[in-house]
């Protein structure tokens, strides 16, 4: 009986130890997002797009409209977010979150 208590708590500490160490910069996200390995740029976009997810949601449970246009790609996020670090170079030292954020409201002139 033990032994299923210490399991769960065992994946909870290491699940929670591992996502801390995922954070992710932007200089990390521009780096995936501009090279040419197909792992690192699938990475970027799947970033990008579960940004996009949280940010449609939030502004949802704001009673906000959306801001990304319906039909928009993953390689059309893509680009929005490396043309906005190259020409916000700063945002690369913070967290990515906030930059793909407002590489968004940017490139659609959300409120």
């Amino acid at each position: 009986m033990l032994r299923f208590l210490i399991l769960p708590l065992a994946v909870t500490a290491i699940s929670s130890a591992h996502a801390a160490t995922l954070y992710e910069t932007g200089d990390k996200l521009f780096l995936q997002c501009k090279g040419s390995d197909a792992i690192g740029i699938l990475s970027c976009i799947a970033y990008i797009e579960g940004a996009v997810d949280q940010i449609e949601l939030m502004r949802s449970e704001r009673g906000k409209a959306g801001c990304v246009p319906q039909g928009v790609t993953g390689r059309e996020l893509q680009d929005i977010v490396i043309d906005y670090f190259e020409t916000h170079p700063q945002a690369r030292q913070d967290a990515a979150a906030p930059a793909v954020k407002d590489a968004l409201y940017g490139a659609w002139n959300c409120k």
